[in-house]
């Protein structure tokens, strides 16, 4: 599944499942996963731990808790165009500064 369609799946099920909703990265496919936040801890869990994200409730995504007004094309496109970049701008900045702070 590709980031949007993952961040769209947590934002979605945030509310529903224990925990909140994690998005992991499969770094052998390159394929997005969004699963509940308490799999990570469970032994059983084999999928990829790679922890892009975690949402716990939508208006940390979207702005509203409540969903009922927009559709799914309504939010991917909110997803695409106002948090996947903000969410790389957070990324780079985290990778500076973690650089930085690495060199002193």
């Amino acid at each position: 599944m590709k980031l949007d369609e993952a961040i769209l799946d947590a934002v979605k099920n945030c509310n529903k499942w224990s925990g909140g909703a994690t998005i992991t990265k499969d770094n052998n496919t390159d394929n997005y996963y969004a699963i509940p936040s308490t799999w990570l801890n469970d032994v059983s869990y084999t999928g990829p731990k790679n922890i892009v994200l975690t949402i716990n409730d939508p208006v940390e995504v979207v702005g509203s808790e409540d969903l009922t007004d927009y559709t799914d094309k309504d939010l991917l496109k909110y997803i695409n165009d106002e948090f996947i970049p903000c969410l790389v701008d957070a990324m780079e900045w985290n990778q500076v500064n973690n650089m930085d702070l690495a060199g002193l």
